[in-house]
């Protein structure tokens, strides 16, 4: 893989990253574990990625991560980063992996629609949301989704939106996605 496809797609499928995203959502949504089902609702409440700090299942996504890349000694994103996926991991259900998060909320919710699921305006916010705001605009996205996401799109967001460096790159990526799939205007 080269620097450029790294600085693109850092959280690709089949990574050992992407594996413990993976399988952290899909233990998240089984209703079937009683400490999932806490932990889920734990980190639903979290306000911001402060509050993800004092959340064991959040520190249960930083473990799996941890573990899985340094089996593979794959590169991992820092824990604070880490820990900000974890409460909107929680919020999806079904990963979505057959079309970008973008995709998804520039597509409308019924066939033949011609309002996107995410309004260019909310859109627009979105791409604009530094800091904490992040969290809370993927939050609201994530709602209008009925619970099925790309989990990978989520957690590359999460984890990146705000960096110096992968950003820029990240929300540019973002709006092309966004705006190719926007249902033509009348």
């Amino acid at each position: 893989m080269t620097m450029d496809t790294q600085l693109r797609k850092p959280f690709a499928p089949g990574s050992p990253l992407a594996n413990a995203i993976t399988a952290f959502q899909l233990w998240l949504s089984n209703r079937d574990y009683s400490d999932a089902r806490a932990a889920r609702a734990r980190l639903r409440r979290c306000a911001d990625a402060f509050d993800a700090v004092a959340e064991r299942g959040a520190h249960e996504l930083v473990r799996r991560c941890d573990a899985a890349c340094a089996e593979s000694e794959g590169s991992l994103p820092s824990a604070d980063r880490l820990l900000s996926v974890a409460p909107l991991l929680a919020w999806v259900e079904t990963d979505q992996r057959d079309m970008s998060m973008p995709e998804q909320l520039a597509r409308p919710k019924d066939a033949g629609g011609d309002r996107p699921r995410l309004s260019e305006l909310r859109f627009q916010r979105l791409l604009a949301a530094q800091g904490d705001e992040v969290l809370q605009e993927l939050r609201r996205a994530l709602q209008l989704l009925d619970k099925a996401a790309n989990t990978l799109w989520l957690a590359e967001a999460a984890c990146y939106w705000n960096d110096e460096w992968r950003g820029p790159e990240l929300r540019r990526r973002w709006a092309y996605e966004y705006y190719s799939h926007l249902p033509k205007a009348g």
